[in-house]
């Protein structure tokens, strides 16, 4: 890593980290230069506006759940799960993560309300999108494992599919997590809603 790219992971990481704790809006540029060991104008040299500073911290955070996910995904199944059962597996995991940290998931709510408020809407996109060449997610290994194997759904737009599910689980996680509400008996509706849900998506790839 050059002295630019290491000043620049240490920026998104103090700014992800302070995004999530603080909220989007409490949280200063000057802040997170001073936690990374920076001043201001050093972080400006990096990125344009918060805005910016923002949306790659929202990539930043994906690409770190999507390695927790796989962590979980690898745990769960082996060799002979089929890719029908991975998928679930996968989902599962996305849902257990929800709890471990429910602020994670509210600053994904902030930063896409953000974006959208400061017109820098348009750099938000699925990442998710399922080609064959291109997609390593956790889920897209499951999807393509249960195309081998058999068990999943060859009638249907698989690509629609997998792009609805992310939308829809993380619009449902999202609802949960900004609700606020931290008392024993919503946590547990909340577990076996995100539970019944994922039964309901990953029941959509399988053959009938």
């Amino acid at each position: 890593m050059t002295v630019k790219e290491k000043n620049i992971d240490k920026v998104l990481h103090c700014a992800l980290n302070s995004f999530i704790e603080n909220g989007i809006e409490k949280t200063k540029v000057s802040d997170v230069a001073e936690k990374a060991g920076l001043t201001e104008r050093s972080v400006f040299r990096y990125f344009d506006t918060k805005a910016d500073l923002v949306f790659e911290s929202l990539l930043l955070f994906w690409k770190i759940l999507k390695n927790k996910v796989k962590e979980q995904y690898d745990e769960r199944v082996d060799k002979n799960t089929l890719g029908s059962q991975q998928i679930r597996e996968v989902l599962k995991a996305y849902t257990d993560l929800c709890f471990d940290n429910r602020k994670q998931y509210v600053f994904i709510h902030e930063a896409e309300t953000y974006l959208y408020r400061m017109g820098k809407s348009k750099l938000i996109e699925n990442r998710y999108v399922l080609t064959a060449e291109k997609s390593i997610s956790p889920l897209a290994i499951a999807i393509k494992n249960g195309m081998e194997d058999g068990s999943i759904r060859t009638d249907i737009d698989i690509a629609m599919l997998y792009y609805d599910t992310f939308d829809s689980l993380l619009g449902l996680i999202q609802k949960i997590a900004v609700s606020g509400r931290n008392d024993e008996e919503y946590i547990e509706f909340s577990k076996k809603r995100l539970d019944c849900f994922c039964d309901i998506m990953a029941d959509a790839y399988c053959k009938r």
